[in-house]
């Protein structure tokens, strides 16, 4: 059975995070399949490793088109694995803590996929999770190879695996029950395929867990944390941290705890999960300005202005305003002292970010907003369209 993942160039800091925190779970060689020549030159150069190069035709295309291709060209990669062997697909940030493959073996399945409760929103509706692509295992027979070739006609249409094969299943009318024994399995969906039964199972959290609290002791085989990507530096942060010590056994009156500590309230799971990692971190001395903007970001989020603004607002006073941290926290600056009737700061913040501010589309319509409520108005026609802008001006009443 191979284990296959993808990075590039921009994502190695997360490979050398994911290969260190995984090694001692990966008895056998890891195919890394690279989309530029940067990150084919690191992997191929890390032992435990066997680089491949990812070729594709986009080049020079639009971006849709390029997104299109990519999505495809992974595919392909994946599928022709397929062709030679079993295989894991893992994410980079789904972290091995025990070597996942006798005890997939023993699930008797074609495709085994780990869950999630996120996108396709709809699906999650209908069968109470979702598959997750971040960790999957397919068994290369016939069948399976049969629906992948489905699977990569439904990639083409939706530009994204794990949307595709969720709603993919669902059009075919897989029908899911409770497996007759415990173990690692959720549920056991069955739909044919070309005339053939193929098996899918759906893995329990407490194999592949995707929030906290984080039970190590439960037999826990993959940690996949779903970091809300406020900057993708302090993602890496998060995850470099992580690489260089034990992972927090965490509870979740350890997490109740926490919120009450700081005064947050109403956070979803995974923003819980994220700002008690963060907490661990931070509290352990790592407090690099993107880890700051990430838990004051979220302490915003859960209700807690206050706790937000003594964390970010010295990122804001000593940061670099041409880093992500900094745009980020004069967004929380904003938000928080909005919040809090400190109107000189949030003005302070608001003129910021209408000279500086620039995080990519995340934060483009939060900053919007924000210049509009400080009446930043051409700012503002920056981060939104002319109609946006117009409609809201004329709301605000200059």
């Amino acid at each position: 059975m191979r284990t296959v993942s993808f990075t590039t160039e921009s994502y190695l800091p997360l490979l050398d995070a994911w290969h260190r925190i995984s090694a001692d779970a990966l008895p056998r060689l890891t195919d890394i399949v690279c989309a530029d020549d940067v990150s084919f030159q690191r992997a191929s150069a890390r032992a435990g490793l066997r680089a491949h190069r990812l070729t594709t035709d986009i080049a020079g295309h639009g971006f849709h088109r390029r997104r299109r291709g990519f999505w495809l060209a992974r595919f392909d990669a994946l599928r022709e694995f397929l062709d030679d062997d079993d295989l894991i697909h893992t994410d980079l940030d789904a972290f091995w803590l025990r070597d996942p493959v006798p005890r997939l073996a023993d699930i008797d399945a074609d495709l085994v996929f780990s869950i999630e409760y996120g996108l396709p929103k709809d699906i999650v509706d209908r069968w109470g999770f979702v598959l997750c692509c971040g960790f999957f295992a397919a068994r290369s027979t016939p069948t399976t190879k049969a629906f992948f070739d489905r699977w990569r006609a439904a990639v083409a249409e939706h530009e994204d695996d794990q949307k595709a094969i969720n709603y993919l299943l669902a059009e075919m009318g897989v029908a899911w029950e409770e497996p007759t024994a415990g173990g690692d399995v959720l549920r056991l969906g069955t739909v044919h395929v070309d005339g053939k039964l193929m098996r899918v199972a759906a893995l329990r959290e407490s194999a592949v867990r995707r929030s906290a609290p984080i039970d190590l002791a439960a037999g826990q085989l993959v940690f996949h944390p779903f970091f809300d990507k406020v900057t993708l530096a302090g993602s890496f942060q998060i995850y470099a941290h992580l690489a260089t010590g034990p992972l927090p056994a965490l509870t979740e009156s350890d997490v109740d705890a926490m919120c009450a500590r700081y005064g947050v309230h109403g956070l979803k799971g995974r923003n819980r999960a994220d700002l008690c990692l963060l907490d661990h971190l931070i509290s352990g001395g790592a407090d690099h300005p993107d880890l700051l903007a990430q838990q004051g970001w979220i302490l915003n989020t859960g209700g807690a202005p206050a706790a937000a603004l003594d964390v970010v607002e010295p990122v804001f006073r000593g940061g670099d305003p041409g880093d992500s941290a900094m745009t980020v926290a004069a967004v929380v600056v904003c938000d928080a002292a909005s919040h809090l009737g400190s109107s000189d700061l949030a003005t302070e913040a608001a003129r910021f970010l209408a000279r500086h501010g620039d995080a990519g589309q995340l934060w483009r319509r939060r900053i919007f907003d924000l210049l509009l409520e400080q009446r930043h108005f051409a700012a503002a026609a920056r981060y939104g369209t002319r109609a946006a802008w117009q409609h809201a001006r004329s709301e605000l009443g200059r």
